[in-house]
């Protein structure tokens, strides 16, 4: 995996390089909406990242690893760093195993070094290997933007996920699209908890990240918009 890129634009660029444009492309409603202000006589279109639902890497809902997922960016390094620091010394007496993936697990190697428990894994894993060995995921990011594609992908990959509100933005059906959001440390523990405890919670939250996937962000579903302007043109 690559490291992150962080830059920023003010709202005033961004109107200008994208007024630049024939049609604009927006990948979540809240910020196609602002681009619709932002650009009222442009084409645009909603068009979110896509996955596929893949049911081979559900395995039984006990719960015993945790998995996060993330380059080595600030979104990421601070996120993991509150979930290490405010929830995991908690929920790790449930005999749970903390498995970080991606380059900012180098960040945290220290913690890895002096916490069994938590594993600073390869980079180099397929998304195949890696949610192999995962019961669930969380995303505990406080900052950023778009979609988080890391939350579309533990659904995908059949697993239940425990996020942040800024890790569920772009997601529909807030109650009942196949994660537990937690607004606070409080939370996320009891989060956890209840799957642990609660076997039938991690299937239903299966079952609905599936319904999630295929019904909000199946390729069809996604490019139709692009398709049928390509065709109109």
């Amino acid at each position: 995996m690559l490291n992150a890129i962080s830059m920023s634009v003010s709202y005033q660029e961004e109107q200008f390089i994208l007024n630049h444009f024939d049609a604009v492309i927006a990948i979540q409603k809240h910020e196609y909406g602002i681009l619709r202000k932002m650009l009222p006589h442009k084409v645009l279109l909603l068009c979110p990242h896509s996955v596929t639902y893949d049911s081979q890497y559900q395995k039984s809902t006990e719960i015993k690893n945790i998995g996060f997922i993330g380059a080595d960016n600030e979104a990421n390094r601070s996120g993991l760093d509150w979930f290490l620091q405010q929830v995991w010394p908690i929920v790790k007496q449930l005999n749970l195993n903390l498995y970080i993936f991606g380059k900012v697990g180098d960040r945290f190697q220290h913690l890895c070094d002096a916490d069994e428990s938590i594993r600073n894994m390869s980079d180099n894993l397929t998304q195949a290997e890696i949610y192999s060995l995962v019961d669930c995921m969380i995303n505990p990011v406080f900052v950023g933007g778009g979609l988080k594609i890391k939350t579309l992908e533990a659904l995908a990959y059949a697993k239940p996920l425990i996020s942040s509100q800024e890790g569920s933005v772009g997601i529909d059906n807030q109650d009942e699209n196949g994660m537990i959001v937690a607004h606070n440390r409080l939370e996320f523990i009891e989060g956890l908890i209840k799957l642990v405890k609660q076997p039938n919670l991690a299937a239903k939250l299966i079952q609905q990240g599936k319904n999630t996937i295929e019904q909000q962000f199946s390729p069809e579903s996604c490019y139709q918009p692009l398709i049928d302007l390509i065709s109109y043109c």
